[in-house]
């Protein structure tokens, strides 16, 4: 929860430049995945290296339910 806002930044950041057309693709939206798994992790394990609770590298997949696009 103490990492919520920097967690929806990123997730923001990194969709927002991305195309419609790559995002439609399958290759895009496991490039996305990818990506977001990274940066997200890069949170979680700077949160891991001061609190022993948190494990590093807590994200192992993102699932989209719900893709929508304008």
């Amino acid at each position: 929860e103490n990492y919520k806002a920097e967690i929806i930044e990123i997730v923001i950041s990194q969709v927002t430049p991305r195309s419609s057309d790559e995002l439609l693709t399958i290759d895009g939206k496991k490039l996305l995945k990818d990506e977001l798994m990274q940066d997200i992790n890069n949170v979680i394990n700077e949160a891991a290296a001061s609190n022993s609770v948190i494990a590093k590298n807590n994200i192992k997949s993102i699932v989209f339910t719900t893709f929508i696009i304008k």
